[in-house]
């Protein structure tokens, strides 16, 4: 794992919305050499909600041949989601293991300036007023303070690629 030693498994990769992303970026992955994060936007249902900034309030969830998983704090997931693909980027590919032991998918991710662009407002957003997502109620002041120092390195990250 590169970059992302310095993010994964403080406060990113550290909740249940973090192994139910991992679920379905293994399952995605175990049939393709490379995702686009559209695909992975629509299939979450998170599109719109990045477009329109609503991330906050968002019902995240895919749809599985047995069940609709749905994932508890959106923000966690586009947290979550940013340092994957921020590895991807920096790798050329991903390795699901890197992130936890028990994944094995390998795969590119595909994503454009827009889409990147969206993972950097919402997690701005969230830096701005971290209170209006349902993570600012559970943490303490301290750690959503390092939280927020966080996304805002994690934002120009994806910002070197955007560009």
């Amino acid at each position: 794992m590169g970059l992302t030693n310095t993010w994964w498994g403080d406060f990113a990769g550290e909740t249940d919305d973090s192994l139910l992303l991992l679920d379905y970026l293994e399952q995605k992955g175990a049939t393709a050499e490379s995702i686009k994060l559209s695909e992975v936007f629509a299939d979450l249902h998170m599109t719109e909600d990045l477009k329109n900034r609503t991330i906050a309030t968002s019902d995240l969830y895919w749809i599985d041949e047995d069940f609709e998983p749905h994932f508890n704090i959106g923000i966690d997931v586009v947290i979550d989601l940013s340092v994957i693909v921020l590895e991807a980027l920096e790798q050329g590919e991903i390795s699901l293991s890197d992130f936890d032991k028990d994944y094995g998918s390998s795969f590119q991710i595909k994503s454009t300036s827009v889409e990147l662009n969206y993972l950097a407002e919402a997690l701005d957003d969230f830096v701005q007023d971290p209170l209006s997502h349902d993570v600012g109620e559970l943490l303490s002041e301290e750690d959503l303070a390092s939280l927020c120092k966080q996304c805002v390195e994690i934002v120009q990250k994806i910002k070197q690629y955007a560009a």
